[in-house]
């Protein structure tokens, strides 16, 4: 053919012209999907982060079945001296003080720290 086009080479041009949109579409889909499955490894990560940070602070385990608190052991000397501390501190505010000084004085004063 002299006058015209090669078919052949035609062909082939618009089959490629018929495979960019879509080759355009899954490649388009294919990042959106990388970039999904990155926030959701982080997601995740960070999800196990906060449940350790939980669990280490607060003693609180997740499981399948549900919350689990375990209960920490308060020493005697340590429940006492919190137990102590509540009954100053409502005794000074129950004193009647004429003198008008008032608790901050005596928790100001090196004798009353020991």
């Amino acid at each position: 053919m002299a006058w015209g086009k090669d078919k052949s080479l035609d062909q082939q041009q618009s089959r490629l012209k018929q495979l960019l949109p879509l080759a355009i579409a899954l490649l388009i889909c294919s990042a959106i999907a990388w970039v999904l499955y990155q926030v959701f490894v982080s997601l995740s990560k960070v999800r196990d982060q906060a449940r350790e940070r939980i669990r280490q602070r607060h003693s609180v385990s997740f499981s399948k079945d549900g919350v689990r608190i375990d209960v920490r052991d308060r020493g005697s000397e340590t429940y006492m001296d919190a137990t102590q501390s509540l009954f100053v501190k409502a005794w000074y505010l129950g004193r009647d003080d004429p003198d008008g000084e008032g608790a901050e004085q005596r928790k100001r004063s090196p004798a009353n720290h020991g």
